[in-house]
C-alpha cells in the first residue's frame, strides 16, 4: 500500500527533490528582506544557498526530514526556495 500524501495546514507550495517532499508556507516580509540581502548585496557575492536556506527554515511546515539531512537534497531544495520570493511586473519612469 502506497504512503499517503498528507499536506500540512497553512502549506502553499510543495517543493520535490527525487521523489521527496517538502511542504512550505509563504514567505513573510521580515524573512524576504533578509534573503533579499543576501541575494542582492551591496558589497560582495551573492549567497543564494544561504539565503534559501534562511527561506527554506522560516517557510517549511512539514515533509520529508531527508532534505534537511541530505546534503545534496538540501542544497538543491535552497536554490529552489529562492523562488518563493515572487516579483511582480513592474516599471518605473521619470516624469
Amino acid at each position: 500500500m502506497e504512503k499517503e500524501n498528507i499536506i500540512p495546514q497553512g502549506a502553499k507550495f510543495e517543493l520535490e527533490i527525487e521523489g521527496k517532499k517538502c511542504y512550505l508556507k509563504g514567505i513573510s516580509r521580515p524573512v524576504m528582506e533578509q534573503a533579499l540581502g543576501l541575494i542582492m548585496p551591496t558589497s560582495g557575492a551573492p549567497r543564494l544557498i544561504t539565503a534559501g536556506e534562511l527561506i527554506l527554515n522560516a517557510c517549511w511546515v512539514g515533509g520529508d526530514e531527508e532534505i534537511r539531512k541530505n546534503d545534496d537534497f538540501m542544497t538543491e531544495a535552497c536554490l529552489k526556495a529562492v523562488e518563493l520570493i515572487e516579483r511582480k511586473e513592474s516599471s518605473l519612469k521619470k516624469l
